[in-house]
């Protein structure tokens, strides 16, 4: 049973070097007896920043059949962020483990769900941890196991976790594959632009997701417009669909992150793609609807 867990995205792309490794943790450490307390499995950033995949990662991991079958008595999902509510957090968890009546006190619903979970085959994952010390309400049992994504390395040294395994860029062959996600079959010239693109986004998954959702958008405005006007010929979607990328990045003198990670820069980058998405996205859809007004019959 999963609770909370998050669907895949669409763009989702596997990552064998990455995901391999931590299926191998997880089916060795429920095999592990011990009367002391378990150490988290822990994903964290190879860099400080953030949208290099963990939670992806962890959401694939939860819905594969081995995790699956080998905790069987569910797995939990739990956001934390920065400031969690740790109370109705640990209530929701006793919710989905059949217990009806809520604790009004943290110890005792950490207490509780201990209970609940002491013979079970739970795996608990804590999804964007912030603070160390947010884990000690939750403590993994003899058959239970906690899984951490933090892209703070200091967490994970802190929680003392033995083998932590490190994201970052995606491979090029994976970068292309994410942005070519529910396209249509790109021609040599196409693939060469997406190439191009993948470089100059760093194959970094957070800006792969944005611009493949921004192409998927486009094109299928520019096929609903092409329709509406009666076109004969249409033109080719996928080409401008890139050429406004392109545009953009260019504009906002975009060429990466250089040598070094910025957080500045890089979060300059997303926002400036986002926003100006999100404009050009109303700009469509204004234009499409005066166009289908004047189109003839």
């Amino acid at each position: 049973q999963l609770y909370d867990v998050p669907l895949l995205p669409p763009s989702f792309v596997e990552r064998p070097e990455i995901f391999d490794p931590l299926i191998t943790q997880l089916l060795e450490s429920n095999h592990e007896h011990s009367i002391f307390v378990k150490p988290p499995i822990a994903i964290t950033s190879a860099s400080s920043l953030g949208g290099v995949g963990k939670t992806t990662i962890a959401t694939a991991l939860c819905h594969d059949y081995r995790v699956r079958k080998t905790f069987t008595d569910g797995i939990l999902w739990v956001t934390l962020g920065e400031s969690p509510d740790i109370l109705r957090i640990l209530n929701d968890q006793l919710r989905h483990l059949g217990l009806q009546e809520m604790a009004t006190d943290v110890h005792v619903a950490e207490h509780e769900l201990q209970e609940l979970i002491r013979d079970k085959n739970v795996l608990i994952v804590l999804d964007d941890v912030w603070n160390a010390t947010h884990l000690n309400h939750f403590r993994s049992t003899d058959k239970s196991q906690i899984l951490v994504t933090t892209r703070f390395k200091d967490i994970v040294r802190e929680l003392r976790v033995t083998d932590p395994v490190e994201v970052g860029q995606m491979t090029t062959e994976q970068a292309i594959a994410m942005l070519s996600s529910g396209l249509s079959q790109a021609t040599a010239a196409q693939h060469s632009f997406i190439s191009a693109l993948a470089i100059r986004l760093h194959q970094w998954p957070l800006m792969l997701d944005i611009a493949n959702s921004v192409l998927r958008h486009r094109i299928a405005n520019h096929d609903s417009l092409s329709e509406s006007i009666n076109q004969s010929a249409k033109r080719d979607g996928l080409g401008e669909a890139l050429k406004y990328i392109f545009e953009v990045l260019d504009r906002e003198e975009f060429n990466g992150f250089g040598e070094k990670f910025d957080d500045k820069r890089y979060q300059s980058a997303i926002r400036t793609i986002q926003t100006d998405v999100s404009v050009e996205f109303k700009n469509l859809q204004s234009s499409l609807s005066e166009l289908v007004d004047q189109a003839p019959i």
